[in-house]
């Protein structure tokens, strides 16, 4: 994905109760033009919402399925937002993330959207 300007977040949209994962990417102009923005929680707004959906690469529909599936086995999603915060911290996405010009303030975020609790520290 070019993008030609600085990535300020970078967040994961998860829904494990619906199977649902999400990729979003905000860009500094963005913020500029709209600070409301600057919040993960506003993500639905950001004009690289979901940007994976139109990737080749991008099929999620195994890990969503089995994401959904363990949710309702544990009944825990803290345990999978856990997990997704550290696939984001993994070695191969930050190797992606170093190929893009990354915002003074940079963040990944993997936050609850029914509490906004951020799970990447």
């Amino acid at each position: 994905m070019e993008l030609g300007e600085p990535i300020k977040t970078v967040a994961l949209d998860l829904h494990p109760w619906n199977g649902f994962l999400a990729l979003a990417i905000l860009t500094e102009s963005e913020v500029k033009a709209d600070e409301l923005l600057d919040d993960p929680a506003e993500m639905a707004a950001w004009k690289h919402y979901n940007f994976g959906a139109n990737l080749d690469d991008w099929d999620v529909d195994s890990i969503s399925t089995e994401m959904k599936a363990i949710y309702y086995e544990i009944k825990d999603a803290h345990l999978l937002f856990q997990s997704a915060a550290s696939a984001m911290a993994s070695e191969s996405v930050q190797q992606a993330l170093s190929g893009y010009s990354l915002a003074k303030g940079f963040r990944i975020s993997v936050a609850d959207p029914d509490n906004n609790v951020e799970y990447y520290v």
